[in-house]
């Protein structure tokens, strides 16, 4: 029996095994290599045409990489669910950043749906007015509901962040 685009199964297999030398993590996979804060070598793969990560390469090397995303979206190679993903993220990460100087600013990061009403509840049982919060405080803190209450039952955690950290 023939593997999926080999022509027997001693040469997939023959393939595989040379190849987990140039998977992630393997000694010959590529590497961003770039020397972080803490001192550690940086193992994020690099950006396909880069020597660097998406986080280490700077802004014209991600300029370069949304034009490459977007020229693939255009011609069918980058799902659109993967285009609309990107772009989610990097207006998220616009938002936050813009939040550092003016937390006045509208927008929410994150979107609970049907549990907005249990959220404000919770808020409202702990003394917050989400409502009279700004946008990046009420954001932030439907984020701790999120991890809190939803994802995990943490009630001590999410009493702490309403009470002592918001």
């Amino acid at each position: 029996m023939q593997s999926r685009g080999f022509r027997t199964l001693a040469q997939a297999e023959n393939f595989r095994t040379a190849a987990r030398e140039y998977q992630r993590g393997g000694p010959c996979a590529q590497i961003c290599g770039a020397k972080a804060k803490a001192g550690v070598i940086c193992t994020q793969l690099p950006l396909a045409g880069e020597a660097r990560c998406l986080r280490h390469a700077g802004p014209d090397a991600a300029r370069r990489f949304r034009e490459r995303q977007l020229a693939g979206m255009e011609t069918g190679s980058v799902a659109p669910d993967v285009w609309a993903r990107a772009v989610a993220n990097r207006a998220r990460n616009a938002l936050q950043w813009a939040w550092r100087k003016d937390p006045s600013l509208p927008g929410q990061t994150i979107d609970l749906g049907a549990h907005e009403g249990a959220f404000q509840d919770a808020a409202r049982v702990l003394g917050v007015d989400v409502g009279g919060l700004y946008p990046a405080q009420a954001d932030w803190l439907r984020w701790r509901y999120q991890r809190t209450q939803r994802d995990r039952t943490a009630d001590g955690a999410w009493t702490r962040a309403v009470g002592v950290d918001l």
